[in-house]
């Protein structure tokens, strides 16, 4: 069986994974982060603790 791999933060597919061990579903999906999002994310989160450092 197959599933697919979607970014759970923007909703595109990612890839599509062979799970041979995996029960039937109607719709079988994984969620992880895209490159984008990740890369996004990490710019804002990087943000939020140089500006945390100069509120002292």
């Amino acid at each position: 069986m197959t599933y697919l791999v979607v970014c759970a933060w923007c909703l595109k597919i990612m890839d599509e994974k062979e799970c041979p061990d995996a029960q039937p579903m109607d719709k079988p999906i994984s969620h992880s982060i895209c490159p984008e999002c990740l890369e996004r994310e990490i710019a804002q989160i990087n943000s939020i603790s140089i500006n945390e450092t100069h509120i002292g």
